[in-house]
């Protein structure tokens, strides 16, 4: 049974990837977790992924909603991050780079996306622990439940994929295109 897109409270965190290229980071989260619980976590995401964030990676903002509400407030963001990327070419903003995974217990799909990364690869990949030691600590940090932060949007922990996807998101592809 699908789920309603609000089932959960929901981080958003906004960010740009160059001029006028703005991208939204979703964390769902449920008590006792805070969206500055949420906020902290995607500091430590962050701070991983600083030595090959694009060097325009920017935060812009972020925004809390409630579960069962569609309306967002603002909310504090995580501290700035330093990005130590090349400059990212047209061709390698509509790659996303995605940690997947499913639900503990619905087996629903749950997946992170985030833009804006230069790490050299041109295409469709899939990283595969042991392959980057960057990554490897990614997938060490995401698959370290932290209670309440992180849900799928059952609201339950997800049992995380020890592989990092890398492709094309379609929307930013046709986007880019005109």
């Amino acid at each position: 049974m699908a789920l309603n897109p609000n089932n959960t409270a929901r981080y958003f965190l906004d960010y740009s990837i160059a001029a006028g290229e703005a991208r939204t980071l979703q964390v769902r989260y449920a008590a006792p977790a805070s969206p500055a619980d949420v906020a902290s976590w995607l500091e430590v995401f962050l701070t991983i992924l600083e030595p090959i964030l694009c060097a325009d990676w920017a935060i812009t903002g972020a925004r809390v909603a409630a579960a069962g509400s569609n309306i967002t407030l603002p909310s504090s963001a995580p501290s700035a991050v330093t990005p130590a990327g090349g400059a990212l070419s047209a061709y390698q903003r509509p790659l996303f780079n995605a940690v997947q995974g499913r639900d503990v217990l619905s087996g629903s799909k749950h997946r992170l996306s985030f833009y804006g990364i230069t790490n050299g690869v041109p295409a469709d990949y899939r990283w595969q622990r042991g392959e980057s030691s960057l990554y490897d600590d990614l997938l060490d940090m995401v698959q370290v439940p932290v209670v309440g932060v992180n849900l799928s949007i059952a609201g339950n922990q997800t049992q995380w994929y020890d592989y990092i996807n890398v492709g094309f998101n379609s929307y930013h592809e046709r986007k880019q295109r005109g």
